[in-house]
């Protein structure tokens, strides 16, 4: 993305903005987030303005940040040398790059952080599936071999526990809010412009209609009577159209490598004496994340 690395702990670029970003999810701001994405009009209540300045500061933090980065990058641009992404879009002459790179890492830490809280929460409630993703990584790589994306068709248990985590716990519940442009009428409602609207895939993907016994986490549901892998195409975890996430290729492969390589090397336990949350509640903010947990990762 920018050609270098960051420190997490660090008080400039990347670090500093994973901690901004990290408010936007947080167990109070988090759910103050998304409470404001359903309706704005509350940001004036004062239990809940100081919590949207502090948002709203959280948000002009990453700004800043990467307005810091983009400047960087443009002192020493040289149109003959692309070293990233910020000089791709340097080269495109972009008006709006500093927000397309913004987008890009807010939306590609948080919400892919966000799924792997979840995937280590379900192997510790489940503690069957992550021995059957287990036994199919030894079955496929081994204890020490190099997984790449091309073992993923092999591992039929693993892309269903994936989707299944997508399905189940929604990464952005009620996507990113848009407007409408002009008045449009849908199933015989009709929206006036500059309506603010959601679109409701957590509803879509817990439909009875779409999905059989939708209330439970079932990864077999996606594997058919020969063992292979099968999506349902009404499953939209990414969005669908024009506005579907440009990131989702990224982002499933992103998933993909993190849960494969842990698991490889891995066994994912609960910490003795301290509570976990439930598998069905969680925070909602622009993503939805599990209340915090603490977990133990002992080497095989």
């Amino acid at each position: 993305m920018v050609g270098s690395r960051f420190s997490y702990e660090g008080q400039v670029g990347l670090g500093k903005m994973l901690s901004y970003t990290s408010q936007l999810s947080d167990e109070y701001h988090g759910d103050i987030l998304g409470i404001l994405l359903i309706a704005p009009f509350l940001r004036f209540l004062p239990f809940i303005k100081q919590s949207y300045q502090k948002l709203l500061a959280g948000i002009a933090g990453i700004d800043g940040e990467m307005k810091n980065i983009a400047e960087d990058h443009r002192q020493s641009y040289d149109k003959n040398h692309c070293r990233d992404y910020i000089d791709f879009l340097l080269n495109e002459e972009q008006d709006d790059y500093i927000r397309t790179a913004q987008d890009m890492i807010a939306a590609g830490t948080d919400t892919t952080a966000s799924t792997l809280r979840w995937f280590f929460l379900a192997m510790i409630i489940y503690p069957e599936y992550q021995k059957k993703l287990s036994d199919e990584i030894s079955d496929v790589i081994g204890s020490s071999g190099k997984i790449g994306m091309k073992h993923q068709d092999q591992m039929p248990y693993t892309r269903a526990f994936i989707q299944e985590i997508l399905r189940y716990q929604s990464p952005v519940p009620l996507g990113l809010p848009h407007k409408t442009t002009s008045e449009i009428t849908v199933q015989g409602f009709k929206i006036p412009p500059n309506t603010t609207i959601l679109a409701n895939f957590w509803g879509s993907q817990r439909d009875p209609k779409i999905v059989t016994d939708p209330n439970k986490f079932l990864p077999e549901r996606f594997i058919d009577s020969n063992g292979r892998f099968v999506n349902n195409d009404h499953l939209l975890p990414f969005g669908i159209g024009s506005r579907q996430c440009i990131g989702e290729q990224i982002a499933r492969m992103q998933l993909f490598m993190f849960l494969t390589n842990i698991v490889q090397k891995f066994q994912i336990r609960a910490c003795k004496n301290k509570r976990l949350p439930s598998f069905n509640q969680g925070v909602l903010g622009i993503g939805y994340s599990p209340h915090d947990f603490a977990v133990e990762f002992h080497q095989k």
